[in-house]
């Protein structure tokens, strides 16, 4: 598979600001959104799931701080809504013999995520393919694709079913269809690159 290399962006709604196992303190990979939001905490797996979770930060101009408590595996929603968050302290989570994980994302009063887009760039190759071996494969999951097209990454990267990416010097959106294959370098768990078939949602190709 060889043509042009291109630069292509991939478009992920995001609204989860940490997710990993309990530790002391909770290193966010993720802002509120600058509007703020609530925050729903997740703790599961642990051997009790016992012990506290402590937010502080500010809304609307004031500082806003609450500790949440648990005694088993569920979720809670921050009592305060948060446009800017330190990074959590949690007491008792990381202290149990099966630590759990703790997750934190955005959302509404009701529990309803609140998403913003991330983009991330990686050079590979786009490509056009002929339709014909995915026809069948196309009718039987309902999807009408004029064009196929297959993209390669040199990269060890996590891509789904359905995310969204864009090509430089491309006109339109393009999106993942079925599971993407990665290909290990020979005699090693080293990605060497990964490989999927797209369709196009919008706009037209140039390609």
């Amino acid at each position: 598979m060889t043509t042009t290399h291109h630069l292509i962006t991939f478009i992920n709604d995001e609204n989860t600001l940490f997710t990993g196992t309990a530790a002391s303190t909770l290193a966010l990979t993720h802002a509120p959104p600058t509007a703020g939001s609530y925050l729903k905490i997740d703790v599961a797996g642990g051997t009790n799931n016992s012990g506290t979770v402590s937010l502080s930060g500010t809304y609307g101009g004031e500082n806003v701080s609450e500790t949440v408590t648990f005694t088993a595996a569920r979720w809670k929603i921050s009592t305060n809504q948060y446009a800017t968050l330190s990074n959590p302290t949690t007491a008792g989570l990381a202290d149990e013999a099966t630590k759990p994980t703790v997750t934190i994302t955005a959302c509404t009063v009701a529990g309803a995520p609140i998403s913003w887009t991330d983009t991330t760039s990686h050079y590979g190759i786009f490509k056009r393919v002929s339709i014909g071996e995915y026809t069948a494969q196309l009718v039987a999951t309902g999807v009408e694709a004029p064009s196929i097209f297959k993209v390669r990454i040199y990269e060890n990267i996590t891509v789904t079913q359905k995310t969204r990416f864009v090509v430089e010097g491309q006109t339109g959106t393009f999106e993942v269809w079925g599971a993407p294959d990665y290909h290990f370098q020979l005699g090693t768990d080293l990605i060497n690159y990964v490989e999927f078939v797209a369709v196009q949602i919008a706009g037209v190709s140039e390609v």
